[in-house]
């Protein structure tokens, strides 16, 4: 099933840094992912969004995951009218949708001509899609073409975003919000990203790939990149602080830290439809739990309780976003494990097939690149 993004990113410990006082350590552990989660009403601030939506129709693709729900409930509390799609129309999800008021429509993000079908009428588009359940590196991968894996990123998170965008084009959309992750803003060579291209498909170099895409449409969007989802509490809710940076600021960055809640990211993503602060910005986004003697954490005077208190210091895109290469670092840090000193045998296997396992899916990475052209 493809949905909205829900994974989390990894632990982190604190000590003090350059981001105003808090600066996260990765323990290299993943974070859980946990269901549900509830729509509120935005505190304060809901800059030209009841204003605008009397008489607009925004297209959600994503919206049967977590996030995607609780967005398409926030856009019809605030009178927007909404247009879902799913692969299954008749799934509990959809009519969950539908019952809320939203008007569902049978379409898949790989399927261009439908796609343009289902967006007849919209002027605006949130894409929340992304891997759910995640898709693990196979071993098939070597001959296979990702292509024709449905649920692979290149599929999903690249062509999906394509389409999405060859459709809003026809339809002249006002406003593209993509949901990606923090990670697509890491470094290749950071820990996390290589797990995550050595184990979930290369998922962050494909979102990446469609971020490339968005920001080079000409189409006016926002970019949001969460740190982990989780299904807790808004920030404003309790004691919480969100962070926010736009990627124009370059390595001034928010901290990985335990994850966001997935409400506090629909409010966003229903806030960038049309509040001008966000037009053509990529946003890193995260929380931060307050300091308190056992966890070490640090006031930072940038993190606030609303995202309304953040707005005004976004910046937009100055220059396009690079390719990186993500294969290289797959394959060095497996090729170490190879060398690694292991004390027994079958710990030495353990390492050879892991290694040998990642240099073919670095090797798989620039054959799928090379069948997208």
């Amino acid at each position: 099933r493809r949905s909205s993004q829900g994974g989390g990113l990894y632990s982190m410990s604190c000590a003090p840094g350059p981001w105003g006082g808090a600066f996260m350590r990765p323990a290299f552990a993943p974070s859980p992912v946990l269901a549900g989660g509830s729509s509120l009403k935005l505190a304060g601030g809901r800059r030209g969004l009841n204003s605008l939506s009397m008489t607009n129709k925004v297209f959600v693709a994503g919206g049967t995951g977590k996030v995607g729900r609780i967005v398409v409930k926030r856009l019809l509390e605030e009178d927007w009218k909404v247009v879902a799609i799913a692969r299954n129309e008749t799934s509990d999800i959809a009519r969950e949708l539908a019952s809320m008021g939203a008007e569902v429509r049978k379409g898949d993000v790989c399927d261009l001509e439908g796609l343009k079908e289902c967006m007849k009428g919209c002027e605006y588009v949130v894409s929340l899609v992304g891997c759910s359940p995640p898709r693990f590196v196979k071993i098939s991968d070597l001959w296979s073409d990702p292509r024709k894996d449905a649920n692979h990123p290149a599929n999903v998170q690249y062509q999906g975003v394509k389409n999405l965008l060859e459709a809003s084009k026809t339809e002249n959309v006002k406003k593209f919000v993509r949901l990606t992750g923090l990670a697509v803003g890491a470094s290749p060579w950071n820990p996390v990203s290589i797990l995550f291209s050595l184990l979930l498909s290369f998922s962050t170099y494909w979102n990446r790939k469609g971020e490339m895409l968005l920001r080079e449409s000409g189409v006016d969007y926002s970019i949001i990149r969460p740190g982990g989802l989780k299904d807790v509490p808004r920030a404003r809710e309790g004691t919480d602080k969100l962070f926010l940076a736009s990627e124009a600021w370059g390595d001034k960055t928010p901290p990985f830290t335990t994850g966001i809640s997935r409400a506090d990211v629909a409010d966003l993503c229903c806030l960038s439809l049309t509040d001008k602060r966000l037009s053509r910005a990529t946003l890193r986004v995260n929380r931060m739990r307050p300091p308190t003697a056992d966890n070490n954490y640090f006031e930072d005077p940038q993190a606030k309780s609303t995202w309304e208190e953040l707005l005004d210091t976004v910046e937009p895109d100055k220059k396009p976003l690079e390719e990186v290469d993500y294969t290289l670092p797959v394959g060095l840090a497996a090729t170490a494990g190879l060398l690694l000193p292991f004390p027994s045998s079958s710990s030495l296997h353990d390492a050879a097939v892991a290694g040998v396992l990642g240099i073919v899916v670095g090797w798989v990475a620039k054959l799928a690149l090379s069948l997208f052209g």
